[in-house]
């Protein structure tokens, strides 16, 4: 069935793996699938396009069968049929949708108990995918497994006072780190000024959860969206091109 989805989050995953996800007119958070998985190079359309949160795409998804909670939202998505770009939606309409998809609270928005600030039991849940108020973002890191794997970490309070500390897998914020890294930028001086940019106007922070392992479903920061704009407009193709510091004064 064709639908136009607004997309809300572009996720990293590993081995050049992507996740994307959006909402329809009604806010229904969707979830296309592939059956052999979602690579970066699935995020660039036949006419040059990109597929990127604030635009708004044609596609043809199918509702998957037998979906295990949390993830009700997956729809498998044809790429047999025409994918199309249609529009970059306003300003005005992003920060509409963000309000109106979001909670104030980590368990209020995903309908569950959370454990340890970080993870949801497998097969408990309304949702994996929700848009969150955050009290206030107090601290961005990284973590070094080894030269290839990289994490980044984002430490925020919800309305309840409860304290979380995890992973950010938006491409956009990747994109961003990666790129004044390789600017030369130290990663002490990018932590503070992401934090401060964050926590200068209002912050939606986007959050999914994993995939099950080991029974539970981890806790994952899928987009982080500020007004104004930290990036003024900017996505994450756009950055790639900048040779040096992309950030508005």
């Amino acid at each position: 069935m064709e639908t136009l989805l607004l997309i809300t989050e572009v996720t990293t995953m590993r081995d050049g793996r992507v996740c994307i996800a959006g909402v329809d007119r009604t806010y229904k958070a969707i979830r296309p699938v592939l059956p052999h998985h979602i690579y970066k190079r699935h995020l660039y359309l036949s006419t040059g396009q990109a597929i990127y949160p604030r635009a708004v795409i044609s596609l043809d998804l199918t509702p998957e069968d037998d979906l295990d909670r949390p993830h009700l939202e997956d729809c498998r998505w044809d790429t047999t049929q025409p994918t199309t770009f249609e529009r970059e939606t306003s300003p005005d309409n992003w920060k509409r949708v963000l309000t109106e998809t979001a909670a104030t609270s980590i368990e209020d928005l995903f309908g569950t108990e959370v454990h340890r600030g970080e993870n949801v039991a497998a097969g408990s849940g309304l949702r994996s995918l929700g848009t969150l108020v955050p009290e206030r973002i107090t601290n961005l890191w990284h973590k070094s497994h080894d030269q290839r794997q990289h994490q980044y970490r984002l430490e925020f309070y919800d309305s309840t006072g409860q304290q979380f500390d995890i992973p950010i897998n938006d491409l956009t914020v990747q994109t961003y780190i990666q790129r004044l890294q390789h600017n030369g930028f130290k990663m002490d001086y990018i932590e503070t000024l992401l934090v401060d940019r964050f926590n200068r106007g209002e912050v939606y922070l986007r959050l999914g959860l994993t995939r099950p392992w080991n029974g539970w479903c981890w806790l994952q920061v899928t987009g982080v969206y500020t007004f104004p704009d930290y990036l003024a407009g900017k996505n994450f193709t756009e950055i790639e091109l900048f040779s040096e510091d992309p950030t508005p004064n």
